[in-house]
C-alpha cells in the first residue's frame, strides 16, 4: 500500500509540475517558429503521451463513479443494454476520445492567443464565454443533424442507434461529430476577447463531458436527454444552470421536461417512479429510493408497472376467469396447457416509414399474433396483425409508419383455439427523423 501511495504521490507531483511549467504547449519553448513538422513532433513528446493520458483517464473515471452512483444509489438497472450495443458504444467512444485528444492538443499549440494566468476572475470570465458559445453551437449544430436524412446519416446516425442510453453512450459518435463539435470549442478562444483564459477554456470543456456522460446516465434529474432520444424533435442541447450553462431549447422553445413524455415512463419506467412531479419541475423522490432499497434487501424492488405490464396482468386475469356459457357437470375440469412465450424478434432494417423485423419460429406453433404500437400515439391502441409461420425464419415488414417516432413490437404465440400465450420481449425501434409519406406524397421535416 505505501509503494502504490508513493508512486501515486509522483505521479500527482509530475502533473502539478507540468502545469505550472507550461509544456504542454509545445512552441512556447525556446520561442522557436512553429510549423507543420514542429505539430506533428509534438505527438510524439511525453508532453503529448501525459496530456492524453489524463484526458482517457478523466472521462472513465467519470463514466464509471456515474454508473456507481447510479446503480447503488439510485439502483438505475442496466441489464436491459444489450451486449451488441455496449461493443459499439465502447468502439465508438474511443474513437471519440483520440478525436478530441488529437483536437484538443492542436488547438493548445496553434492558437496564439492563450492566456496563461492564474487570475480567478479571467478563470471565471472564460469558463462562462467558452462553456454557453460551445453550447450554442451545438444546439444549432444538432438541431440541423435532425434536420437533413443525409447530414443525419453521415454525421449523427450512430449516436442515436442506442435508443436506450447509458454512460456509455455519451460519446458514441463517429469522427464526423466529433470534428463537427469540436468546432465549438475554438470558436470562443480565437474569436471572443477573454475567453482565451486557457484553464478557464479547459474547465469549460471538461464540465460539458461531465454534463453529456450524467446526461445518458438515466439518474434522477437527467432524464432530459434520454428523452431527447425517444423524442428527436426537442431538448437538442446539454446544460447545467448550477455551474453557468445555460438552457438554450428553453430560450428556442424546444424544451421538454421527461415527465410530460408518456413514452419515457414506459421505456424507463422504474427511472421514472424516482422522480416527484410539481408544476414542470422535477425532484429526486427520495423516498421512493429508500423504499427501493429496503425492498432490495428482501429481493423484491418495487417499481412503478408499466403500461405494458398492467395490460398483460389484465389480459391474464380476463383469461383466467371460468366461462359462464360452461355448465359444471360435477367432473373438475382439466388446467388447460398454457400457451407458450412468444418468440424474440430481430431488427432486419428501419427506414422513414417501414420497419423490418424477423423471427425464428417456434416448435408446435404455426400461428402467432404481431403488436405494434407508437410511444408517441396516445390516442389509439396497439394494431396488431395474425401471422403464419410456414418456414423456420419469418420475415414481417411494417409499412405506413410515422418518421421519427419509437415503435415497441411484440409477438404472441396462438394456440389451436388462437388463444394468446405472454407477449414476447418487447423490440423497440426508432425509424428515421425524415421522410416521405406516399399516401400524402409530402416530405416531413421533424
Amino acid at each position: 500500500g505505501t509503494r502504490i501511495s508513493t508512486r501515486t504521490m509522483q505521479i500527482l507531483t509530475t502533473i502539478c509540475r507540468a502545469l505550472q511549467e507550461e509544456p504542454f504547449f509545445y512552441k512556447n519553448h525556446g520561442g522557436e517558429e512553429f510549423g507543420l513538422s514542429e505539430l506533428l513532433q509534438s505527438f510524439l513528446t511525453q508532453e503529448f503521451i501525459l496530456f492524453a493520458a489524463v484526458y482517457f483517464f478523466y472521462y472513465f473515471f467519470m463514466g464509471g463513479m456515474a454508473t456507481i452512483v447510479a446503480v447503488f444509489v439510485f439502483k438505475i438497472d442496466y441489464t436491459n443494454i444489450e451486449s451488441k450495443q455496449l461493443k459499439r458504444e465502447a468502439r465508438f467512444t474511443v474513437e471519440a476520445l483520440a478525436g478530441y485528444t488529437v483536437i484538443l492538443w492542436t488547438a493548445l499549440q496553434c492558437i496564439s492567443s492563450w492566456n496563461f494566468d492564474m487570475n480567478l476572475l479571467q478563470i471565471v470570465i472564460s469558463y462562462m464565454i467558452n462553456s454557453n458559445v460551445f453550447l450554442i453551437w451545438f444546439y444549432f449544430s444538432h438541431k440541423t443533424w435532425h434536420s437533413n436524412r443525409t447530414i443525419y446519416k453521415y454525421v449523427h446516425e450512430h449516436h442515436h442507434q442506442s435508443t436506450i442510453v447509458c454512460p456509455l453512450t455519451a460519446l458514441s459518435n463517429n469522427w464526423v461529430e466529433t470534428l463537427w463539435t469540436s468546432v465549438g470549442f475554438l470558436l470562443g478562444p480565437i474569436f471572443i476577447v477573454g475567453a482565451n483564459n486557457v484553464w478557464g477554456w479547459l474547465f469549460s470543456f471538461l464540465s460539458i463531458l461531465f454534463v453529456a456522460v450524467m446526461g445518458h446516465s438515466r439518474i434522477p434529474f437527467t432524464l432530459e436527454h434520454a428523452t431527447h432520444h425517444q423524442v428527436v424533435t426537442t431538448n437538442f442541447g446539454f446544460f447545467a444552470t448550477n455551474i453557468g450553462q445555460m438552457n438554450w431549447d428553453a430560450v428556442f422553445g424546444t424544451w421538454l421536461f421527461a415527465g410530460d413524455v408518456p413514452r419515457i415512463k414506459k421505456v424507463y419506467p422504474e427511472e421514472s417512479a424516482l422522480y416527484t412531479w410539481n408544476e414542470n419541475e422535477s425532484s429526486v423522490n427520495w423516498d421512493n429510493i429508500k423504499t427501493r432499497k429496503a425492498d432490495s434487501v428482501v429481493g423484491h424492488v418495487q417499481t412503478k408497472k408499466s403500461p405494458m405490464t398492467v395490460a398483460k396482468t389484465e389480459f391474464l386475469e380476463e383469461t383466467a376467469k371460468p366461462d359462464p356459457k360452461v355448465k359444471s357437470v360435477g367432473v373438475k375440469p382439466a388446467a388447460p396447457t398454457p400457451v407458450m412465450v412468444g418468440p424474440t424478434l430481430k431488427l432486419v432494417s428501419a427506414i422513414e416509414t417501414e420497419i423490418s423485423v424477423e423471427f425464428e419460429a417456434v416448435n408446435d406453433i404455426s400461428e402467432y399474433e404481431l403488436q405494434w404500437k407508437s410511444y408517441s400515439d396516445v390516442k389509439h391502441g396497439p394494431r396488431t396483425r395474425s401471422l403464419s409461420a410456414s418456414s423456420k425464419m419469418t420475415l414481417i415488414t411494417l409499412s405506413g409508419l410515422k418518421p421519427g417516432s419509437t415503435y415497441g413490437i411484440q409477438l404472441f404465440c396462438k394456440d389451436s383455439g388462437k388463444k394468446r400465450g405472454e407477449p414476447g420481449k418487447e423490440l423497440i425501434v426508432h425509424t428515421e427523423e425524415i421522410g416521405c409519406l406516399p399516401q400524402q406524397n409530402t416530405c416531413i421535416l421533424m
